[in-house]
């Protein structure tokens, strides 16, 4: 018959309640620094994606400038050189 003896009196089980409730306050404090770690990992995470869509939409808006300037430019040389109202001079009517 297996008996396992366990001190609840006198001052032997006073230093086990204290070592219990060490143990507790340690793993405690383990769970505690490991929910810190990965808050502070979001926040990183959250920090990068920031950086990265705001990189994105200044590549997406220089794109969409350069795009803008690239039509209106093609647009001005499809047109033409147009003749100023000075150039014109209507021919005599016979």
């Amino acid at each position: 018959m297996s008996e396992k003896i366990s001190v609840k009196t006198g001052r032997l089980g006073t230093i086990q309640k204290i070592l219990d409730g060490g143990e507790q306050i340690e793993n405690l404090a383990s769970e505690v620094q490991n929910a810190t770690s990965e808050f502070r990992e979001a926040q990183e995470n959250v920090t990068q994606i920031g950086e990265q869509f705001n990189k994105i939409k200044t590549e997406v808006g220089n794109g969409e400038t350069e795009a803008n300037t690239a039509q209106a430019s093609s647009k001005t040389n499809s047109q033409g050189a147009q003749p100023e109202q000075a150039d014109y001079t209507p021919d005599p009517v016979e």
